[in-house]
C-alpha cells in the first residue's frame, strides 16, 4: 500500500512547508517593515503641519489675546474648529487659564489653572509641546510678545486619517500573506514532489550499495541534480575505510593530548614540590634549608668580590604570650602579617627567610651596616604601627632586630656572621625589646 504524499514524513513535504512558511515570513516583515515606515513618516508629516499651524495661528492671536480680545479669540476659535481635521483648540492666557475652549464655546474665562497651559506658558516658546493620546495629536506652544509670556495655545490634530491608513496597510500585508500561503504552497509542494521522487529511487539504490549489494546500478538520472545524491551513495562504500583511518588519527591525537596533559601535569606537580621544598608552608617565605643555600653563595661572593654582606635577625617580642592569649590561629596570622611587612620594606635583591618559630632572617647581599640599620628601623616601625583586628580586639606585636656585616677587612665564616647577628638580636631583647642593634665589640658588654 503506497503512503500518500500528505501524510508521508518526505523530505517532498518538508521542503514545501518551510518554503512556504518562509515565504510568508518574508511577506509579513516587509509588509511589517513597510507600515511602521508608513506609520513613522505620517507622524512627522503631521508634527510637522501642525508646527507650521501652530507658528500662524501664534502670531494671528497675539494682538488680541495681548488684549484679552476674547470675543475676536472665540470667533478665531470657531473658524478653526470648523477644520474636521481640528479636534480641540483652546487658548490660554499668561497664568495658564483657559480663555477659550472649542469644545466647549460656551464656557466663560476660567480661573482655575489648567495643567496642560501651564506647562505651555512656562515652556521656552521655541520648544513645541508634543503628546500622542486617544485618537488625537496634542500639541502647543506659548505664545510671546518681546521678552514676555503673553498666553499660549493648544491644538488637537485627528489621527483617524493616519490610523486607518496603518490599518489597511496591515489588512493588505494579511492578504497578501495569506495568498503566498495559497499560491506559493501549491507551486512549492509540486516542485518538492517533482524534485524530491529520482532522489528517493537513488537513495534506495545507495542504501542497496550500502549492505553489499554491489551489482545494483541507478538509473541515469535526466538532470545534473540527482548526481551529487548518487555520488554520496557511492562514496559510502569508501567510506567505511575513511572512517577507520579517522578513528585511528582521532586515537592518536587523543592519545598526544593526553601525553601532553599528563606531562603538564607533572610539571605543574614538579614545581609545586619544588616550591614546597624550599618554602616554609606557613608564611610561605624561604626556609631555612633555602636560606643556607643562597647564604653560602652570597657569602662567597662577598668573600671573592670584596663587596659587603648583611645579615638582618628578627625574632617577635613576647610571640608566646599571643599564643596563649588568642589562640595559635591567631599567632599563626600574626606571623603571615609579620612576613607581608617585611616583604614589603626590603628589596627585590634581598634574601627573606623562616629561621624557625618566630624567628626571621634577613640576607642583604652588597648592602652596609647603615643601610641595613635603615631598612631594620623601617620593618620594626611598619610592625610596631601594625594593629591586627580578632574578636572585637586589637592584636598589636613588635620585633627586636639584630644586625652584622661582612667585609673584606675580616676573615669571617657565614656561621659566625650569623652568630653575630643572634648576640645583636639578644642584646635588643635583653635592653627592652621593640629595637634594633648592630653587633659591634661592646655588644658583648653586660647593661
Amino acid at each position: 500500500m503506497r503512503t500518500t504524499f500528505w501524510l508521508k514524513p518526505s523530505l517532498a513535504r518538508q521542503i514545501a512547508i518551510r518554503m512556504s512558511l518562509l515565504a510568508v515570513m518574508a511577506v509579513l516583515l516587509l509588509t511589517y517593515q513597510y507600515t511602521i515606515r508608513e506609520w513613522e513618516y505620517s507622524q512627522r508629516e503631521m508634527i510637522s503641519q501642525s508646527e507650521l499651524l501652530l507658528s500662524t495661528i501664534s502670531l494671528t492671536l497675539r494682538d488680541p489675546l495681548y488684549n484679552l480680545e476674547i470675543d475676536e479669540l472665540k470667533d478665531l476659535a470657531g473658524k478653526i474648529g470648523e477644520n474636521p481635521q481640528i479636534t480641540m483648540f483652546i487658548v490660554y492666557d499668561k497664568m495658564g487659564r483657559i480663555l477659550v475652549n472649542s469644545e466647549k464655546p460656551e464656557l466663560e474665562f476660567s480661573q482655575e489653572v489648567d495643567e496642560l497651559g501651564y506647562n505651555l506658558v512656562t515652556t521656552p516658546t521655541d520648544e513645541q509641546y508634543i503628546a500622542w493620546q486617544s485618537n488625537q495629536l496634542v500639541t502647543g506652544r506659548g505664545i510671546r510678545v518681546g521678552n514676555q509670556t503673553i498666553g499660549a495655545i493648544a491644538i488637537g490634530f485627528s489621527t483617524q486619517r493616519h490610523d486607518q491608513k496603518v490599518k489597511d496597510l496591515t489588512l493588505q500585508g494579511l492578504a497578501l500573506a495569506l495568498i503566498v500561503i495559497f499560491l506559493g504552497g501549491l507551486f512549492t509542494f509540486g516542485t518538492a514532489r517533482k524534485i524530491t521522487s529520482p532522489l528517493s529511487e537513488l537513495a534506495n539504490v545507495a542504501n542497496e550499495m550500502k549492505a553489499g549489494n554491489l551489482s545494483i546500478r541507478a538509473n541515469q538520472p535526466k538532470v545534473d541534480d540527482e548526481i551529487g545524491q548518487l555520488s554520496t551513495a557511492f562514496n559510502q562504500m569508501a567510506a567505511s575505510i575513511q572512517q577507520r583511518q579517522l578513528e585511528l588519527r582521532e586515537f592518536a591525537d587523543g592519545l598526544e593530548r593526553t601525553v601532553n596533559e599528563r606531562t603538564a601535569e607533572l610539571q605543574e606537580q614538579a614545581k609545586i614540590l619544588e616550591e614546597m621544598a624550599i618554602t616554609d608552608p606557613l608564611t610561605q617565605a624561604y626556609n631555612r634549608r633555602q636560606f643556607f643555600k643562597l647564604a653560602k653563595i652570597e657569602m662567597e661572593r662577598a668573600q671573592n668580590t670584596g663587596v659587603q654582606l648583611s645579615v638582618i635577625v628578627i625574632d617577635a617580642d613576647h610571640y608566646k604570650r599571643v599564643n596563649d592569649t588568642f589562640g595559635h590561629q591567631i599567632g599563626d596570622l600574626v606571623l603571615i602579617k609579620l612576613v607581608e611587612i617585611c616583604h614589603g620594606a626590603i628589596r627585590k635583591t634581598d634574601v627573606f627567610a623562616r629561621y624557625g618559630g618566630e624567628e626571621f632572617v634577613i640576607l642583604m647581599p652588597e648592602t652596609d651596616s647603615e643601610t641595613a640599620r635603615v631598612i631594620a628601623e623601617r620593618i620594626r616601625e611598619r610592625v610596631e604601627n601594625t594593629r591586627l583586628p580578632v574578636n572585637g580586639q586589637v592584636v598589636q606585636i613588635t620585633i627586636s632586630l639584630g644586625i652584622s656585616t661582612f667585609n673584606n677587612m675580616q676573615e669571617l665564616s657565614f656561621d659566625s656572621l650569623l652568630t653575630q647577628a643572634d648576640r645583636a638580636l639578644y642584646k635588643s631583647k635583653r635592653t627592652g625589646r621593640n629595637r634594633v642593634t648592630v653587633w659591634a665589640e661592646e655588644v658583648l658588654m653586660p647593661g
